[in-house]
């Protein structure tokens, strides 16, 4: 097992991030760049963010990082989100989720295949369908922006709203 004090810096102005574990690791130079790849039950840290996933590869020269197969964030132990990829850009705190992307807050689950996020203002996006179900509502739309300091969803284009009482198109 590979874990301990690690860490790499993506900015000056972020924490370091913190590798916890990961079954097996690598350090590889190509191009004149510089990767570390961690394989099989990574777990990494950052601040209060713990990111999971079966294997991850850091680039350190641009401070990218990408996940591939069962990622897992748990962003201070209030908001969990998974999806089968992830990219990470550590300059401009932005997270690119693909495949299967589930986010739930605690009051509801949002589903979608493509979900863009801002972490320095904690703001979500999608733009190739989402749907929100929370109790018994369901609400689908083409477009949704996600916040996550209040934990509101706006949803625009081809919104379909559908309760036990009603059904509202928009």
């Amino acid at each position: 097992k590979f874990g301990g004090t690690n860490a790499v810096g993506l900015d000056s102005n972020a924490k370091l991030i913190e590798f916890l574990s990961a079954e097996t690791y690598n350090v590889k130079k190509m191009d004149s760049m510089d990767f570390l790849i961690l394989v099989g039950h990574v777990n990494i840290k950052q601040g209060k963010t713990l990111l999971y996933g079966d294997s991850i590869i850091l680039n350190t020269t641009l401070n990218t990082l990408e996940g591939f197969g069962n990622i897992h964030i748990n962003d201070a132990d209030s908001v969990h989100t998974y999806a089968e990829y992830l990219r990470y850009l550590g300059n401009n705190k932005k997270v690119f989720l693909r495949k299967k992307v589930k986010l739930t807050d605690g009051r509801g689950v949002l589903t979608t295949d493509s979900l863009d996020y801002d972490v320095s203002i904690k703001v979500g996006q999608y733009n190739k369908g989402g749907k929100l179900v929370r109790n018994k509502t369901i609400l689908k739309s083409t477009e949704g922006f996600y916040y996550g300091i209040t934990r509101d969803v706006i949803f625009r284009k081809k919104v379909e709203l559908t309760d036990p009482e009603s059904t509202i198109l928009t």
